[in-house]
């Protein structure tokens, strides 16, 4: 059977009453249906919070760990690591001091 939409060209007529053997799902029960659970971006900040903390950690044992191997293979410039290694350490140090009491007094604070 063609059926005509006033203005356009004729459609064939589907017939949707077979559906063959698919089979349709039954709607969800009560217990059953998804729990809608809110956003909770405590985790995934805890995580970045830690990582950046172990970062910057890692950072200065590394820094600390070229000062001593800059001092034993470079036993000539001795004087200009003197003068060179405070302008590194020194911030470095007040960063990580900074971050690492965040983190743990973050952590005391709610209990953990």
């Amino acid at each position: 059977m063609m059926e005509s939409v006033s203005g356009s060209a004729p459609v064939a007529a589907k017939d949707f009453s077979d559906r063959g053997s698919r089979r349709v799902r039954e709607p969800l029960e009560r217990d059953e249906r998804p729990k809608i659970v809110p956003f909770d971006p405590e985790p995934q900040r805890e995580k970045l919070r830690g990582w950046i903390a172990v970062g910057l950690v890692v950072l200065f044992a590394l820094a600390i760990a070229a000062s001593f191997l800059s001092f034993w293979w470079l036993p000539d410039k001795t004087d200009d690591l003197k003068d060179f290694l405070p302008l590194v350490l020194t911030p470095l140090t007040s960063v990580v001091s900074a971050v690492v009491g965040f983190y743990y007094g973050a952590q005391t604070r709610r209990g953990d």
